[in-house]
């Protein structure tokens, strides 16, 4: 499940965060096209004239939506200060790769409102705005895993960009089948599929 954020809200921003969030729930089950604002409207409980007091239209309230998204998913992704304190750079890293196959299996509709990002990112300005923005954090997260990884191996990395840029695809592939996982493999064995790929990618077999 997502881990709560913990912060206080006005009565106004509680409604706005739960339009959010009954907005992605929505997309996972129907699709980002097929979501009316009504249908948002009446799963909150207010009117659609009170939606648009939030959300001038359905760009705008997507681009907000994959952006909490993306906010829950960095605190889902977190690791205990003591924990992570004991952990080698490879554990950390493995880590990294498990709570993102944990993250797109049970944590459906925000992994819907990432994903969602890379599909309208061309079509909608807006959220192409957003895209860029979480690219990077994603990017420099992975940059920054492996970097430590290899420096605790006494290792360096050749292609840097190649490199990082192969690991994100991957991993957002097996977000994307993740998603859709039956049940017939466990995210411990996917994670080391995964990882194992990666030791080759990084020439660490």
């Amino acid at each position: 499940m997502v881990k709560k954020i913990e912060e206080k809200l006005t009565k106004g921003e509680q409604t706005k965060k739960k339009i959010l969030i009954e907005a992605l729930q929505l997309y996972s089950e129907k699709g980002v096209q097929n979501t009316p604002f009504q249908e948002i409207a009446d799963k909150v409980g207010i009117t659609q004239a009170a939606l648009y007091k939030y959300f001038a239209n359905r760009d705008e309230l997507l681009k907000e939506a994959v952006w909490l998204a993306g906010v829950m998913g960095r605190e889902y992704f977190q690791i205990d200060s003591k924990i992570e304190s004991k952990m080698t750079e490879k554990e950390k890293f493995y880590h990294y790769i498990k709570v993102n196959i944990d993250w797109a299996q049970n944590s459906k509709p925000f992994n819907v409102g990432l994903l969602s990002l890379h599909y309208f990112a061309t079509q909608i300005p807006a959220i192409g705005e957003v895209h860029k923005e979480v690219m990077n954090l994603r990017m420099n997260k992975i940059k920054l895993l492996v970097t430590n990884w290899l420096k605790e191996e006494d290792k360096k990395m050749e292609s840097t960009n190649t490199i990082i840029i192969s690991i994100h695809n991957m991993l957002l592939g097996e977000m994307l089948e993740a998603y859709n996982l039956s049940g017939n493999e466990t995210i411990k064995k996917r994670a080391d599929r995964i990882f194992s790929n990666i030791l080759k990618i990084l020439d660490l077999e």
